[in-house]
């Protein structure tokens, strides 16, 4: 016989066999499927990565086109890969992804081979995704998640050697990469499986506490420091894949050197040529421009301000004028020519008006020139037309009255403009007769040629820094409101007024307490709110003197503000006036009686029988030159005086007429008065420059 195979040992035979072979080809086929995963997790990762530095070493994502995702096109349980992303109508909106501008020629996927065969990037999350997806093990991978992270090789650090990619263990982010004067704060970021060791900073910058971020653990540096201004660097001691590693990044970029610069001046004839010299260590400099008469903000230099060229300009012999000198790093330097004497107490000139320490100008519209009322605020952040209307109701503001040099012996007095019945004299105590002090400032009435039965030497003292200010500086600031307050009884002499829209004006306020002792009432209160000895402002307050009253009507008239200052006016709150709602500024409110109180205008209307005190500023048409309720609303003491004819008594001159009032008599310019320790006024003050 002849030796062989049964047919039941070759059964046997083939059957082992098939099970070797399907071993052998189920373990092959794992192996490719595993090996797939890894070239694909180290692919993404190389291009998230890369896509993170180019973002960082350019300030943009490398992309293309959009790419749109419908969400219904993914299984509920991959969608928690695109957690945090945006969603509209079932859709998420993606950029290509450049691979080209990224150094990388030759992927194994996102080939554009069909339609998702893609990588893209969300610029919402900067994070990148495979839109095919690639399957394993029942689960559909779109980006780099943590799980398949752990199970592919990555934590190896897998390169694909026929690519050039490069992964960068750690990515300095800072604030600027420009030349700035603002503290720059860095983001130093680690892939999440890296221990960061240690990180040292220069100049003792803050280092605040860990985080996890997707894919990295991150840090920011100098956000909290004591001194977060000047350039440092940064050194990071870290371990990843069990090598021991260092990173450094050095900030080089913050300047906030501020430049010199110097002028000098040619006069020839009616002309000046200005040269300018500027020295800066530290960054470029950017813009230098130059304007004369006026001073802006900022903005308007860089949009409208005159190039300087060859380092010089020319300006009439007598403008003044502002340089304005900008580096690369937005380090702004302006220089003036203000006189020297002025700097103590004036920090800048706009539109010929010297503004005080303590205070801005205001840029808002309406606000910002000379010859309509420039107004100031008290601070110094900016007021602009977007916070206008909160600043009128929260700051205190006032108006500059311009008095020209040339113009100040005939513009600077009181006037009784035709209508005053008794006469008015400058000689103290004559019966019936209105009076205040005013100076000749070529002898300044020395003080211990004073009388003071009348006047106290404090008061002329005053009366003399007044009159010496306004003619140094050419004009004074009068406060844009009646005094106001939060109730209207407030007679201590430590209590605070205000001028500022919508408070109510004030009226339970004595005069003083005597011609010579003036202390207890409106007038103390006044001299409080800006004291010569406080460093903080420029300025120096008093009540009103008549004369600085008479001077701001001669001021309405000369710019044709008003027609008349005699007359019965039609922009002051007297009783026989009607006001409508519209003619209110927002907010306003108006007392009727002690059983109505304050009230809100809202859709009420005043006809003229009825008589309403309004809070102050509310009555758009009582505005005039900036400058509200001057006519109407209250009686206003001021620092003239009167003897009575009938009755020596002291009396005290109220200007302005009152809501009460009807009939001929209501005009701006009319003088009133009564008793000093009368409680039925109110009041304004005034400023002059130290």
């Amino acid at each position: 016989m002849k030796k062989g195979i049964s047919l039941v040992s070759l059964t046997i035979v083939i059957v082992i066999m098939a099970i070797l072979a399907g071993i052998v080809v189920v373990t092959g086929m794992d192996s490719f499927q595993t090996a797939e995963l890894n070239t694909f997790a180290v692919e993404i990762l190389n291009i998230q990565s890369a896509v993170d530095e180019y973002r960082f070493r350019y300030e943009k994502y490398p992309v293309g086109a959009d790419r749109i995702l419908n969400m219904s096109e993914i299984q509920n349980k991959f969608k928690n890969q695109f957690e945090n992303e945006i969603i509209i109508d079932e859709e998420v909106s993606f950029k290509i992804v450049d691979l080209t501008l990224i150094g990388i020629n030759d992927t194994e996927y996102g080939n554009n081979n069909y339609y998702n065969d893609v990588y893209v990037l969300s610029e919402a999350t900067g994070r990148v995704y495979y839109l095919a997806g690639l399957e394993y093990e029942e689960q559909v991978y779109y980006t780099l998640t943590d799980k398949l992270y752990d199970i592919s090789n990555i934590s190896n650090n897998i390169q694909l050697t026929s690519r050039d990619i490069k992964v960068y263990d750690v990515i300095f982010t800072p604030s600027s990469k420009d030349i700035t004067n603002q503290p720059i704060t860095v983001l130093l970021k680690v892939p999440k499986q890296a221990t960061i060791d240690n990180i040292t900073t220069t100049n003792s910058k803050s280092v605040s506490e860990e985080t996890v971020v997707g894919m990295y653990k991150q840090v920011e540096i100098n956000t909290t420091s004591e001194d977060k201004t000047g350039n440092y660097k940064i050194i990071v001691n870290y371990t990843y894949n069990d090598i021991q590693k260092t990173a450094e990044y050095e900030v080089t970029n913050y300047d906030g050197a501020v430049p010199t610069v110097t002028y000098s001046e040619k006069t020839e004839g009616n002309l000046k040529t200005v040269t300018v010299t500027i020295n800066d260590n530290g960054s470029k400099i950017k813009m230098v421009k130059y304007e004369q008469e006026i001073v802006a903000d900022n903005s308007y230099f860089k949009n409208y301000g005159k190039i300087i060229s060859n380092n010089q300009f020319v300006v009439n012999k007598d403008d003044y004028f502002t340089i304005y000198v900008e580096t690369t790093s937005g380090v702004i330097v302006t220089v003036n020519n203000m006189l020297d004497e002025w700097k103590a107490n004036v920090i800048d000139i706009v539109d010929g008006v010297p503004i005080p320490k303590g205070f801005v100008a205001s840029s808002a519209t309406g606000e910002n020139k000379k010859d309509s009322g420039l107004v100031i605020y008290e601070g110094t952040e900016p007021v602009t037309d977007a916070n206008v209307e909160d600043a009128k109701r929260s700051r205190n503001q006032y108006v500059w009255v311009p008095i020209a040099k040339e113009q100040f012996t005939t513009k600077f007095v009181r006037s009784n403009f035709g209508k005053t019945e008794k006469v008015i004299t400058n000689t103290p105590g004559e019966v019936g007769k209105f009076w205040e002090i005013e100076l000749d400032l070529k002898t300044n009435m020395p003080l211990e040629d004073q009388n003071e039965t009348f006047i106290s030497k404090a008061a002329a003292a005053e009366a003399q820094a007044l009159y010496a200010s306004v003619k140094k500086y050419e004009g004074f600031w009068v406060a844009r409101y009646e005094a106001g307050g939060y109730t209207v009884d407030q007679t201590s002499s430590n209590a605070i007024i205000y001028s500022m829209m919508g408070k109510i004006p004030l009226s339970n306020l004595i005069w003083g307490d005597s011609y010579i002792d003036e202390t207890g009432g409106v007038i103390e209160l006044a001299r409080n709110q800006y004291k010569a000895a406080d460093s903080s402002y420029g300025v120096v307050s008093t009540l009103m003197y008549g004369v600085q009253w008479d001077s701001i009507l001669q001021w309405w008239l000369d710019t044709k503000a008003v027609e008349s200052v005699l007359d019965k006016t039609a922009f002051g709150n007297y009783k026989d006036r009607p006001i409508l709602p519209e003619e209110l500024n927002s907010g306003a409110k108006y007392y009727l009686d002690s059983t109505t109180g304050w009230q809100e205008v809202g859709t009420n209307s005043k006809d003229s029988e009825t008589a309403w005190v309004l809070t102050t500023g509310a009555l758009m048409p009582a505005k005039i030159n900036n400058i509200y309720d001057m006519a109407g609303n209250r009686y206003e003491y001021t620092m003239e005086k009167i003897y009575d004819i009938n009755e020596v008594k002291e009396n005290a001159v109220v200007r302005g007429r009152s809501y009460s009032d009807t009939g001929d008599y209501n005009y701006v310019s009319i003088r009133g008065f009564d008793f000093i320790n009368s409680r039925s006024y109110g009041a304004r003050i005034c400023l002059y420059i130290k």
